[in-house]
Parts: structure tokens; sequence; C-alpha cells
């Protein structure tokens, strides 16, 4: 039989004749693998695993951790995945995994001297507690409360009476609005530094109240409004004074401050555009301008 083998034509003997492991028929040794060849094809090799798969199978079981139940081996998954397997599906798996009230509970370390229950795990950004509890993260200090003391009503929050955001203790906690939240005498909030202000800082003086409850310093605001005050009257007093001399200086009569003709004495009368005049002053100019004007046509 000739093989050709780097470029060669060379001749080899007959290979002894072995029995295929997966259809036990006989078959000739190939000679570049003279070891180890015991399937005829690759077909035989892979329904050999097959098979063998199929009966790591049938004979191979586990009991799950989360439910108790037994389960097998899957034909597309390998040995090693099955070996390492603890639950029977992705449900027992995150039920497995997912917490507890009781593992809360085992996470929290009471202090003796202040009574606190502390809040041994994870933190969030603003220093209170934080939990992965039914799929969800919750703050350790609601949690513990919903757990002894039912649901929290809607639009409340809980208060740390002890003013410590880990603590857990449900004796050092209280359901309140938003704003006694906000204001209590624990918050550290500039609203609550605030509000226990009982006199203004810059002056000392007592607060004052407006109709809506806003309290203000009077003092501070009379003398912050008194510099704006002064110049806004100063420049109305200034345009006043310069429309009463841009008006005499031609020889009028701010006709908005008298109430009498300058000629005749005579009261004022008034336009419908609201313009005061002299009505006989007024009828002697008209004369005047007619005769003028006669005289010149003549």
């Amino acid at each position: 039989m000739l093989y050709r083998y780097h470029m060669y034509c060379v001749t080899i003997q007959h290979m002894p004749l072995q029995i295929c492991k997966s259809c036990n028929q006989e078959f000739e040794q190939h000679p570049n693998r003279p070891h180890g060849q015991i399937y005829c094809s690759v077909e035989c090799y892979w329904a050999f695993r097959r098979a063998q798969k199929a009966e790591f199978v049938a004979t191979n079981s586990k009991v799950c951790e989360r439910c108790g139940k037994s389960f097998f081996a899957n034909e597309w998954r390998s040995r090693a995945e099955f070996e390492a397997r603890r639950f029977c599906g992705k449900e027992c798996g995150g039920l497995y995994r997912r917490n507890t009230i009781d593992q809360v509970l085992e996470r929290i370390v009471v202090n003796q001297t202040t009574g606190c229950h502390m809040w041994a795990g994870s933190k969030n950004w603003n220093g209170y507690g934080q939990v992965r509890l039914d799929n969800r993260w919750v703050m350790a200090h609601r949690a513990v409360w919903e757990h002894y003391k039912g649901p929290i009503p809607e639009g409340l929050q809980v208060d740390h009476t002890c003013g410590v955001r880990l603590c857990c203790n449900v004796d050092h906690l209280r359901v309140v609005t938003p704003r006694e939240n906000c204001l209590a005498n624990t918050s550290n909030s500039m609203g609550a530094q605030n509000s226990r202000k009982t006199e203004c800082p810059i002056c000392g003086g007592p607060y004052s109240f407006w109709p809506n409850g806003y309290r203000y310093c009077r003092p501070c605001m009379l003398r912050r409004q008194a510099p704006y005050l002064r110049k806004h009257r100063a420049q109305k007093r200034k345009e006043g004074r310069v429309v009463e001399r841009r008006l005499t200086s031609k020889g009028t009569v701010d006709k908005r401050i008298t109430t009498a003709c300058r000629n005749c004495g005579g009261p004022y009368s008034v336009w419908p555009n609201g313009t005061k005049y002299c009505a006989p002053c007024f009828k002697a100019q008209q004369e005047r301008y007619r005769a003028k004007k006669k005289s010149k046509g003549d």
C-alpha cells in the first residue's frame, strides 16, 4: 500500500488490525498513529461519547440544597459543571443567595453602652445601613421596623431619636413626617440648624413673623432697605426739581403746582386729555390771532 508522506511516495507495510471500541468492527490502524487509535472513524468516536454521556446522566444525581429535590445531569452540560452544581435550577439558586430577615438580624451588633443596635453590613453614601432584601435594596433600619412594627405608611419616614444612622433598635426609631424628620433635634441639616436659632445671628435681635408664618429680623431688613430707599427718594426729589426749573426758565408756570391763571387769576379748565388751561385767556388769544390774520388779508 502506498501512502503520500512529506511529499514522497513511501511504501509501508500493512498495519495490524484493530477492533473499534464503538462498533466492534475490525479496521486497519493508520500508520501515522500506531499507538492509541481505538475508533475506526470520527463518527464512531462521537457515537461512543454520546452513549457514555447518556449513561452518566442516567446513573448520576444530586440533591438540591434549597428545595431538597433530586436532579440529574443534563446532556448539554459537561461533567465538571454538574459536579460543581448545588441547586436544581436558577430559581433555587437565586432564592438561596437572597437575604432573609433572619440573616439581616444576624448582622446587628448591640452596643451595651448606648443601647443602639448597630448595623454591621454595608452603608450607602449618606451613612445609613443598606441590605439587599426581596430582590431590592432597602435601608436596614426600615427593614427591621417593618419586621417588628409592620409596614410604614406612605409619605412617612423613620427617624432616629438617638441620632445614630446605623442604629436599628426599634425603641430608638419613630415614624414621622418628612418635615419633622428634617427639623428634629438630632438632625444636622441646614434647616434644622436654622430652626433652632431664636435670635438673629447678625444683630442679636428677636425674630418677627410674616402672616404666612415665615420669620425675619426687622432691624436687619430695615438696615438693608435703607440705602435703596435713600437713593430712590433722592432721585425722585432731583427729578422734581429739574422739571420745575425747566418749566420756569421759559417764563412759564408749572401748571401741575398752581391752581389759578397768572394773567387773569381765573380758575383752570381741563381738556378731555387731562391738560389744564385758562378759558378766558385762551379765548382772548384766539381773537387776537383772527384779527391779525384779517389785517394781513386786507
